[in-house]
């Protein structure tokens, strides 16, 4: 959907449990991990906004992509299980929008 820009403005968030991407500079010695970024953030033209450790391990796993880092606000990560009981720290923010009446 990203490529073919059918939207104009995206946010893409999970846990993408890619290890060997060190954040924020988005390099990694692995080649799968290497063209993923790439093709986000090179081709589509995302950047990658959670810059803080989001796993027990101190790795950055739970990442938000966006074409438009205005939309994003807010972004925060959460303490050890403020969320739910999880090695994942959650991930909070705000999608800043406008709508017309």
């Amino acid at each position: 959907l990203a490529k073919t820009r059918s939207f104009k403005r995206h946010i893409l968030v999970g846990d993408f449990n890619l290890p060997g991407i060190s954040w924020p500079d988005g390099t990694s010695k692995n080649v799968l991990e290497s063209e993923f970024v790439d093709f986000l953030c090179g081709e589509l033209g995302h950047s990658q906004l959670v810059k803080s450790p989001t796993h027990v391990s101190s790795n950055v796993l739970d990442l938000l992509f966006t074409n438009c880092p205005d939309l994003v606000s807010k972004l925060s990560v959460c303490d050890l299980n403020e969320v739910c009981c999880s090695d994942h720290f959650g991930v909070r923010f705000d999608i800043n929008l406008n709508f017309n009446r």
